[in-house]
Parts: structure tokens; C-alpha cells; sequence
């Protein structure tokens, strides 16, 4: 079982426990600590639904029986308990956990089979990869421009997201080193999802969300490297607004 395998079965059903899932848990830290957010969030959305009946409302209700058809009743006496747990939980309420994108990053670097990018992130120095052209345009058309030089782009491919839709896999030759880019546009990117970082599987991931909407990832072998390219990132890439 790999990360995303894992995160998916514990948002299905978060006390689900199989003995892949308790072994990918046991070996991965970063999991483990999504677990523990994901039962703080639990515990938080079951307290509030927990919520005392306020004294008076049986005899309310009774009294207004008196008026209604005992369907009505049924649904009124439904509808206020709905209003009082929604009152109650709201103050506290709190999203579910982001998806970490450092972590999907490295999740499709490792497992998904794409030949080549494989061949990218081998070839000598100075082989000729993709067209910038094309590079430059996809960026354009996400709401973003280049402002200085990233490097030789060796690789680009449209791939699957999870959750769904389709996002951009860059393999990058910059001054700092080889590293894959992952751009997941809008509507497909996270609203809230935040800066994240990852390091397992022998890779070492950042994640940042853009101006525009798009949260760009940055997959290397060594910190170092995802450092310095997330660095370039910030520093060269432009985001407007909004995809043009």
C-alpha cells in the first residue's frame, strides 16, 4: 500500500484498519501524522453533534402536536434538531485535512509508469528534450509567465490527478539540478490546501499554492536540489490572476 492508496481508505472510512494500512502507518511518518489530524477532526465533528436538547423544547413540541398532523410534527421536530447541531458546530468547525501536494508528488514520481520521464531524469547534460515553446505556452495558459531562465525542459506530459481531471509533469534541467514540476490547475487544486513538504521513497518534495489558482510542486532526489528549484519557482514564474 502506497500513501495515496492509504489517505484514500482513511477518508473513506477512518476507522477502518487492514493489516496494509496499519503496516504503511507504522513505517510512515508522514502518514501517521495525517492519521492523528484526521482523528482530531473526527472526535471534534462528533462532540459537536453531541449536543443536549434545550429544556423546554419536548413541551414545545408537544404543544404544537396539538396543530399539526403527526407527519408535520415529524418533520419539524427534524428540522430543528438539524438547526441546533449546525448552530453548535459551527463556532468550532473546522475543515478536513489538505491534501498534502508534496506528498501526491512524490506518491506519482514513485509509482506512476511513465517511461519518459524516466528517460528525462536520465539523459546526459545538454540533451535536447521538449519544446519551451510548449512549455511556455501551458504555463500562459494557467495564468503564468517565466521572468528569467528555469532551465532546459526535458519532458512534458498531461497526467492524472487525484480526485480527478488532468494536471502538467515537467521534468526541469536548471542550474541546480534535475527535479519534475506538477502544476494542478483549477478547478482540479484545493482551495485551501497550503505549502506542504514531503521526504520518503528516496525523494524529497515541496508544494506551494500560485496567484492564480494553481499549486505547483517541486519532486528531486535530494533536499537540496527541491530546494533551490522551489526557489527558482518562486523567483521565476510569474502568476496572474487567472488562466488567460
Amino acid at each position: 500500500m502506497n500513501c495515496l492508496q492509504y489517505r484514500r481508505e482513511k477518508l473513506a472510512d477512518p476507522r477502518r484498519r487492514t493489516d496494509a494500512s496499519c503496516a504503511h502507518e507504522n513505517a510512515c511518518p508522514a502518514c501517521r501524522a495525517f492519521t492523528q489530524r484526521l482523528g482530531v477532526f473526527e472526535e471534534r465533528l462528533a462532540a459537536a453533534v453531541l449536543v443536549p436538547v434545550p429544556d423546554g423544547l419536548a413541551e414545545r413540541a408537544l404543544l404544537g402536536a396539538r396543530k399539526l398532523r403527526a407527519r408535520s410534527l415529524r418533520a419539524w421536530a427534524l428540522a430543528a434538531s438539524v438547526l441546533i447541531a449546525a448552530l453548535a458546530i459551527w463556532p468550532d468547525w473546522s475543515p478536513p485535512p489538505a491534501l498534502e501536494y508534496a506528498s501526491v508528488g512524490i506518491e506519482h514520481v514513485a509509482t506512476h509508469d511513465e517511461p519518459g520521464a524516466r528517460r528525462a531524469l536520465a539523459a546526459p547534460h545538454g540533451e535536447a528534450g521538449a519544446d519551451p515553446r510548449q512549455f511556455q505556452s501551458i504555463l500562459a495558459g494557467l495564468g503564468a509567465r517565466v521572468q528569467g531562465r528555469l532551465g532546459e525542459i526535458l519532458y512534458i506530459h498531461r497526467c492524472p490527478l487525484p480526485g480527478g481531471g488532468t494536471g502538467w509533469h515537467f521534468v526541469l534541467d536548471t542550474e541546480a539540478g534535475r527535479a519534475t514540476v506538477i502544476l494542478v490547475p483549477p478547478p482540479y487544486a484545493q482551495p485551501q490546501a497550503g505549502p506542504s513538504q514531503a521526504r520518503f521513497a528516496g525523494y524529497s518534495a515541496w508544494s506551494e499554492p500560485s496567484g492564480s489558482g494553481v499549486q505547483w510542486i517541486v519532486v528531486a532526489d535530494t533536499p537540496g536540489v527541491t530546494e533551490a528549484v522551489a526557489r527558482l519557482m518562486r523567483e521565476r514564474v510569474s502568476w496572474g490572476g487567472g488562466p488567460g
